[in-house]
């Protein structure tokens, strides 16, 4: 081999090394953020890099997301209590407005639950406001309170809508002859005049002496009987 071909030879070497090299380049030089390592910086051991995408591609990565809440969601997780007065008849001389005063001066402060409130006069009917609203709610109801004439409501609405141990009958119309009508409510949750029995005197046997009273005023009976029953 002449001087002239070992210089070609020699020349061809370092060039092949140099292109080797520039690939590596080529390969470590990182094209975005998606590219993990040094940024771009070329290494001497010629480690060629790896882009995010392709490890979790390799190791079968898949993402995942929490799935929000839906309202119907929260609507069913709602634990939402209330409690239920029915007011009595306004033929009386006593407004219903009156008789809604009377049960909210007795509970003042004794729950936090919300009230709904209805009154007799409109809420005779299987299709009236109220026997829809206790179809629709009547797992939430925490007590149901009646009172005067909405006491004749009471079988019909408990057990079938509000447990019989709570509802609640204050002075409701009994009979001159103590007629009993109420087959479903424990003598217990009747509170009723011991002298009067167009105020409850009479209703059901067995009602505790301490639920009996002797207040000349109906609404007044009401607001201390919801104090009773609340404390």
């Amino acid at each position: 081999m002449n001087l002239k071909e070992s210089i070609k030879r020699i020349l061809r070497e370092e060039l092949s090394e140099f292109q080797e090299q520039d690939d590596w380049r080529k390969v470590n030089i990182s094209q975005s953020s998606d590219y993990l390592g040094t940024g771009g910086q070329f290494e001497k051991n010629y480690t060629p890099q790896m882009s995010k995408q392709s490890i979790t591609n390799q190791i079968g990565y898949k993402p995942t997301s929490v799935k929000p809440t839906s309202p119907k969601e929260l609507k069913t997780n709602d634990t939402k209590k209330y409690i239920v007065f029915v007011c009595g008849t306004n033929t009386t001389g006593i407004p219903h407005e009156s008789q809604y005063k009377a049960f909210k001066e007795g509970l003042g402060d004794l729950t936090n639950k919300s009230v709904e409130y209805f009154d007799y006069n409109s809420n005779t009917s299987s299709n009236s406001k109220l026997f829809k609203w206790l179809n629709e709610n009547h797992k939430n109801v925490d007590k149901l309170i009646l009172f005067s004439a909405s006491c004749t409501l009471a079988n019909r609405l408990s057990p079938k809508y509000v447990p019989a141990s709570s509802t609640y009958c204050i002075e409701p119309w009994a009979s001159s002859n103590g007629k009993k009508t109420w087959t479903n409510i424990s003598p217990n949750n009747f509170y009723v005049n011991g002298v009067d029995w167009r105020r409850g005197k009479g209703a059901v046997d067995g009602i505790p002496e301490a639920n009996q009273n002797k207040l000349k005023s109906h609404t007044t009976a009401l607001k201390e009987a919801v104090k009773v029953i609340f404390s």
